[in-house]
């Protein structure tokens, strides 16, 4: 989740439209965690918790949607497919998968924007790294092939981002 800046702005919707949106927002590192659930205690619709998504503490069916954004091209491909089947396992109605993708136009980018306009050392180094450890859309596609959940949709967006959509 890191710091919980997805959750709060789904749950704030929610109470825009009038709806009820209870969100577990999960981090597997101890620090992130405490991030976000520092950031997050103005918002009792989120509980946060310390967790590895290729083992979700969570029952099956539990969650209406799962979304992982931006945490695959931090697994290896094993991991990966593990992780998508826990999302499906968890999930009554599908899940969203957002992350980069892999190309050297996207690495170009990212290192463009290290040295010019990102100030963090962290990002400077994180960004075009993480393009580098990212999957191209057709190792992509083998993961969800590899996971045998079957209709996983795979759609490239603006900025070099995949998504994949798994039912409703």
């Amino acid at each position: 989740t890191g710091g919980a800046d997805l959750p709060r702005v789904i749950v704030r919707w929610g109470r825009q439209q009038g709806v009820t949106i209870r969100a577990v927002a999960l981090d597997h590192h101890e620090v992130t965690a405490a991030i976000a659930r520092d950031r997050s205690t103005a918002v009792p619709e989120i509980r946060v918790v310390r967790a590895d998504a290729r083992a979700l503490p969570l029952a099956d069916e539990s969650v209406d949607i799962a979304v992982l954004t931006s945490t695959l091209h931090h697994l290896s491909p094993p991991d990966a497919v593990q992780a998508l089947r826990e999302l499906d396992r968890i999930s009554r109605r599908g899940f969203i998968v957002t992350d980069l993708v892999r190309s050297w136009p996207a690495y170009m980018g990212a290192r463009l924007l290290a040295f010019t306009l990102l100030r963090n050392p962290l990002t400077r180094v994180d960004g075009p790294l993480s393009v580098l450890r990212s999957y191209t859309v057709k190792e992509a596609q083998a993961l969800v092939e590899a996971s045998g959940l079957g209709e996983v949709r795979l759609a490239r967006h603006p900025l070099f981002r995949l998504a994949m959509v798994k039912g409703a």
